[in-house]
């Protein structure tokens, strides 16, 4: 994506752009560091699944589902669908698609 702005505008919007990033990632650290990702232990059939919803993804990427139907199609609940496709991609299903 261009940058929309010239010059000083520019300047500062690339910066707080990159101090966005910035933040992102002490925020992920911080999460590591104090142990709050869930360490749930994923199943061979829960991996299965999850992989299953990204090759999903990757066939319907002009027009993803919502994570519900999702979730549906690869018979997962929401909350663990979207915390096991952190732990194994490490990152958000979102993000991803992005």
């Amino acid at each position: 994506m261009p940058c929309p702005h010239q010059g000083i505008t520019k300047r500062i919007y690339l910066e707080g752009k990159a101090l966005d990033l910035i933040s992102l990632l002490i925020a992920q650290e911080i999460e590591i560091y104090q142990g709050q990702r869930s360490l749930m232990n994923l199943t061979d059939s829960t991996l299965d699944r999850i992989h299953y919803a990204k090759s999903i993804l990757l066939q319907n990427i002009s027009n993803p589902p919502t994570i519900a139907e999702l979730a549906k199609q690869v018979k997962l609940n929401e909350y663990t669908l979207k915390s096991g496709f952190r732990r194994c991609f490490n990152t958000t299903i979102f993000r991803y698609l992005y």
